[in-house]
């Protein structure tokens, strides 16, 4: 028996001049794997909703979906795990952004609750995220299960209990305590099969019997990668030749 783990932006999904595409071969082989009975296909990503139409070619392929990090796990449609922040990190964190006029997502499920401190920003791109508040003591009830912290440099402070994952192009993103290798943990009797791009993808790498990566991932997953895909574009035949379908 075998689970196959799958990331999502950058090593299934990719996105050039603002449009989406998946490679043929990578929907034939999500297509082959899910045909046979005993295999478990995992989606395991940092985003919370992905709506656009490549995506939709091959959701039906996967079994469970690992949304922001793992901090959501659905079975097909029915979530069936949620971590939450605590009141106390929530307070802890509005409260610095508001002190650091840090502009601030807080997501839940169905809602997102977005805390404005900084004009300097460019909102464009965060246009989506229209409940706006202005005291964060209208968050502090709800079930928040992210964070993203939008500055113009890359975010680094820690807060207790919380994991924190920086971007590169400035903020982070920040999930109660628990990360996308969850889900692996009640496959244990199941070779483990997981293919990541970035460093979000560490603990599903590590937890995997067989881990992939790409040639441009970041270098420090070299070190527990057993193979390198240098064709992203070729997936179907990486796996078939490697013996892992």
């Amino acid at each position: 028996m075998k689970v196959y783990c799958f990331d999502l932006d950058g090593t299934i999904l990719f996105k050039n001049n603002n449009n989406y595409h998946i490679y043929p071969q990578t929907i034939k082989l999500l297509k082959y794997l899910s045909s046979i009975p005993s295999n478990v296909l995992i989606l395991s990503t940092g985003r919370m909703k992905v709506d656009n139409a490549q995506y939709a070619k091959i959701r039906k392929y996967f079994h469970f979906f690992g949304y922001l990090n793992g901090a959501l796990i659905y079975k097909r449609n029915h979530l069936i795990k949620q971590y939450s922040f605590s009141k106390r990190q929530l307070q802890e964190i509005a409260l610095y952004a508001q002190a650091h006029n840090i502009y601030t997502i807080f997501q839940g499920i169905s809602k997102t609750y977005t805390m404005v401190n900084n004009n300097n920003i460019n909102l464009e791109y965060y246009s989506d995220y229209n409940v706006l508040i202005n005291d964060y003591q209208q968050i502090l009830n709800k079930k928040i299960s992210s964070i993203s912290i939008i500055t113009k440099d890359t975010f680094f402070t820690s807060f207790h209990g919380v994991r924190l994952y920086p971007w590169k192009l400035g903020g982070a993103h920040l999930l109660p305590n628990t990360n996308k290798s969850d889900l692996l943990d009640t496959f244990k009797d199941y070779q483990i099969i997981t293919i990541g791009d970035g460093l979000n993808d560490l603990e599903n790498l590590k937890k995997s019997d067989i881990s992939i990566i790409y040639e441009d991932s970041p270098f420090v997953l070299r070190g527990i990668a057993k193979y390198i895909c240098l064709q992203k574009d070729k997936l179907f035949d990486f796996y078939e030749e490697h013996d892992l379908l």
